[in-house]
């Protein structure tokens, strides 16, 4: 995919659902390196490798329900995650 004049970048998405948005993470090969990609009910997970600092990172993409239970349900499934 071309994006800025680069073909060097990955990408994940998660389709919007009925009203809700949609989630979409975009990198750059050169200076990241996805080694776990969880995608969840309203978050896009991504652990990996930046190459610049040599350094593991986390990083995540939420979109939070308005639904107070589906709120504590995605809190609980992302510190499952944190470990």
């Amino acid at each position: 995919m071309l994006c800025g004049g680069h073909y060097d970048i990955n990408w994940v998405e998660i389709l919007a659902t009925n009203n809700g948005g949609g989630l979409l993470c975009i990198w750059s090969k050169l200076n990241f390196v996805a080694n776990v990609r969880a995608l969840g009910e309203g978050y896009i997970y991504l652990e990996g490798l930046w190459k610049e600092i040599g350094s593991n990172v986390v990083a995540v993409n939420v979109y939070s329900p308005c639904d107070n239970l589906k709120k504590r349900r995605l809190k609980e499934d992302l510190l499952v995650r944190k470990g």
